[in-house]
């Protein structure tokens, strides 16, 4: 990804691993936003994209447009942004929107990754480390925040991406 094409909130197609990040990207003014976000620790998972949604589709009785990782009305424009929190449901979502990516023959070099820490919920005097939320999301982060990692976006070094896949 060259500086000329570094992605910014207008020109990427975004990722969103949950409802409230993908609302709160497209207030931040995205025009491409992908939602991304299916439980898959409940239920079959299937590594070919038609079997997976099928069965998803069968499993849950119902079809929902919180997940169109693998719609074919998505158009998928480098360069592509995974916006993802420490949760372990977005972490698995991210694993396969990079097998995603892949399959369908976009470079790791034109997905940036903007992989956020864990939000601070409490911490006692008395405490050597703070406790943190497993289910956090992007959208517990301000948006100033995620303008300003997204600016220093950069894509993965492709080992870290084969191992994503």
């Amino acid at each position: 990804m060259t500086m000329d094409e570094r992605p910014t909130i207008c020109n990427a197609t975004h990722v969103a691993f949950d409802t409230p990040t993908a609302e709160q990207l497209l207030r931040m003014g995205a025009t491409s936003v992908v939602p991304a976000s299916d439980c898959l620790f409940i239920g079959p998972s299937r590594q070919d994209a038609e079997e997976h949604t099928r069965a998803r589709k069968t499993f849950w009785d119902s079809f929902d447009e919180f997940d169109r990782l693998y719609s074919a009305k998505i158009f998928w424009k480098p360069p592509v942004v995974l916006w993802v929190s420490s949760s372990v449901h977005e972490r698995v979502n991210l694993w396969r929107a990079c097998s995603w990516l892949r399959q369908i023959g976009i470079s790791c070099d034109d997905v940036a990754v903007v992989d956020l820490e864990p939000v601070v919920i409490s911490r006692r005097r008395d405490e050597l480390a703070p406790m943190y939320e497993c289910n956090d999301s992007v959208s517990d982060h301000p948006d100033v925040m995620l303008l300003e990692r997204l600016d220093k976006a950069q894509p993965w070094p492709r080992e870290r991406c084969d191992r994503a896949v």
